[in-house]
């Protein structure tokens, strides 16, 4: 029998934000539909729900999953708990991750920029600059 219900409802209107966060929470952890898991974090990062933070962190670190898409629902949501798991991502050589991370790291803020200047001496430097400049810490641009 062919079952017509969505992984999750785009329509949804629950007036739970965090039940609503635990269900869209529940279908990113679904192994078996990457399209459920990409619509998933998208509506995570728009919901812009703190509640989302650890769910999207385990999506960030999951290697079977398109990660770059956590990291800019992250940056939508600012919370500071995602910045050590962004450094980190900043490692991850999958396409478009390096640049997904320092985009949430800008959009989160950071207190210390001077944090990102150890990737100046990776390959990709110019997105760690341009993060540097938004920032607003010159000091750490002439570094």
């Amino acid at each position: 029998m062919l079952s017509l219900q969505k992984p999750f409802d785009l329509l949804d209107t629950d007036p739970d934000p965090a039940a609503r966060v635990k269900r869209l929470a529940r279908d990113l952890g679904n192994q078996n539909d990457v399209h459920a898991r990409r619509q998933a974090v998208n509506i995570l990062g728009d919901l812009g729900s703190p509640a989302a933070v650890d769910p999207l962190i385990a999506a960030l670190q999951d290697q079977d999953f398109p990660s770059k898409y956590a990291a800019e629902a992250l940056g939508q949501i600012g919370d500071s708990r995602a910045i050590e798991p962004l450094l980190s991502a900043m490692g991850d050589t999958r396409s478009g991750m390096w640049e997904s991370a320092v985009s949430a790291l800008v959009q989160i803020g950071l207190d210390d920029p001077s944090i990102l200047v150890p990737f100046l001496e990776e390959e990709s430097t110019i997105g760690v600059y341009h993060a540097l400049i938004r920032l607003g810490d010159p000091a750490t641009v002439t570094a």
